[in-house]
C-alpha cells in the first residue's frame, strides 16, 4: 500500500513544517516484543509491519521528506487474544 501511494505522497511534501507533508502512519502490535503461546504467525507479521516502517522512515524521510511512524498500542480490552 506504501508503494502505491508513494507518487501521491510526494505530492504533497514540501518540507517537513508544511501541513501538506506527505505522511504513513503503520499500526502494529506489542505482541511480538516478547513472546507468546501460539502466535508465531501474529508476531512475524507485526515485526515485519515494524522492520518495514523503519526502513520507510529512512529512505522515504531522507529521499522524499516522507514522514513515516509507526504506533504499537498495548492490549485493548474485550477485544479478540485479550487475555482476562
Amino acid at each position: 500500500m506504501c508503494r502505491e501511494a508513494l507518487e501521491y505522497l510526494k505530492k504533497g511534501g514540501r518540507g517537513r513544517n508544511s501541513p501538506s507533508v506527505g505522511s504513513i502512519l503503520n499500526i502494529s502490535a506489542a505482541l511480538h516484543y516478547t513472546a507468546s503461546w501460539y502466535q508465531i504467525h501474529v508476531s512475524a507479521a507485526k515485526a515485519a509491519v515494524d522492520s518495514i516502517t523503519r526502513n520507510l522512515a529512512l529512505e522515504w524521510g531522507t529521499d522524499n521528506d516522507i514522514r513515516v511512524n509507526g504506533i504499537a498500542p498495548g492490549p485493548i480490552a474485550d477485544t479478540p487474544g485479550r487475555l482476562k
